[in-house]
């Protein structure tokens, strides 16, 4: 749980030599990863309290946040530890782009299915199945998530399984199947449709996993009640072939300036050292979303910048608990770097 030296014991010790054994053995492997699970679940509402709830990769950043703070998190006392972990996260959350997060219609799309997915108060219906009481069907729900994107799917006439490949088709997405091994999920991208014309459509997470509407708590389209009664009516799960008969990409991705580019692209994490107010022009008009960011706030700061009279002003992320991210900008001076993206 701590640093050798915090007991006075050395790697090299017999004493020392003890602990390898125990820890390297299975069962020490099985009881560290528990203690740590356990470290990060307890963790997790104390984050949430004074942050509210946020995405999955915000949330990891969060835990993992205190990397080069002299008085460690709750989560643990090895540096050298957690900054393989974060690598690890930046090479999860930002798998979009290589050179940052890019928020294109793409992500946009996904992004709402994992927050539908990850919010209880949405379930599987099929009776009201447009959202009209928090629900979907495996359809209507991804559908939905791309027309929210600025994608005119539902508009353009996507109603079901069986008329989606068409009019998504129509819409500047691209058939790849072919490309693809459905058995493995190979060649996968995030934001991929799943589309079985007949019965079921989804959309890959990456990373493994897919997110889909998939029945209510009886077992069947209709009849249950609204919500998400069992955790498994919207879910997140590992990938499977269910079999897919048709893999659709979005092939409309583009950024169109250098300056949207900027904007869209994360530069490195930051913590606020003190109050600070936000705005939504550089200078001028304070912030309605976020009018204010609090000290040891954690967001993630653009590349973009601009100068006021003189000013400096940042262009940042900040995690929110309904609209995924908001982005504001902040005056220099009130904030410190935590870490670099990867690259």
């Amino acid at each position: 749980m701590k640093k050798w030296d915090t007991y006075a014991v050395t790697a090299e010790s017999a004493k020392g030599q003890c602990i390898i054994s125990i820890i390297s053995t299975d069962l020490g492997k099985k009881c560290q990863d528990q203690y740590k699970e356990d470290q990060i679940q307890a963790y997790i509402p104390i984050i949430e309290k004074a942050y509210g709830t946020m995405e999955d990769s915000t949330m990891m950043e969060c835990i993992c946040q205190d990397l080069t703070d002299p008085t460690p998190n709750q989560v643990g006392d090895y540096t050298d530890r957690q900054n393989a972990v974060i690598n690890m996260i930046h090479i999860y959350a930002d798998s979009i782009e290589k050179e940052g997060v890019v928020m294109t219609k793409t992500e946009k799309a996904i992004r709402q299915m994992e927050t539908w997915a990850k919010d209880d108060s949405h379930g599987y219906d099929q009776d009201y199945r447009w959202g009209e009481k928090g629900d979907y069907d495996c359809s209507s729900a991804v559908i939905q998530a791309w027309q929210n994107a600025g994608i005119p799917v539902k508009s353009g006439g996507a109603t079901y399984t069986g008329d989606m490949k068409n009019v998504f088709l129509k819409n500047g997405f691209k058939d790849i199947t072919a490309s693809v091994n459905r058995r493995t999920g190979t060649g996968l991208k995030r934001g991929d449709v799943l589309l079985n014309e007949a019965h079921h459509v989804a959309m890959y997470c990456g990373a493994g996993k897919e997110v889909e509407a998939s029945i209510n708590e009886k077992g069947t389209a209709h009849g249950g009640q609204p919500g998400d009664q069992t955790g498994k009516e919207f879910l997140i799960r590992s990938y499977r072939n269910y079999p897919w008969n048709c893999i659709l990409r979005y092939a409309g991705d583009t950024v169109t300036s250098d300056v949207e580019k900027k904007q869209n692209t994360v530069a490195y994490v930051a913590r606020f050292t003190k109050d600070c107010k936000c705005y939504s022009a550089a200078g001028k008009t304070q912030a309605k979303m976020f009018p204010a960011v609090k000290k040891n706030a954690v967001v993630d700061v653009m590349k973009y910048t601009e100068i006021v009279k003189g000013k400096k002003w940042y262009f940042i992320r900040i995690p929110h608990p309904t609209e995924g991210f908001v982005f504001e900008f902040v005056p220099s001076g009130y904030f410190t770097r935590i870490t670099e993206i990867s690259r």
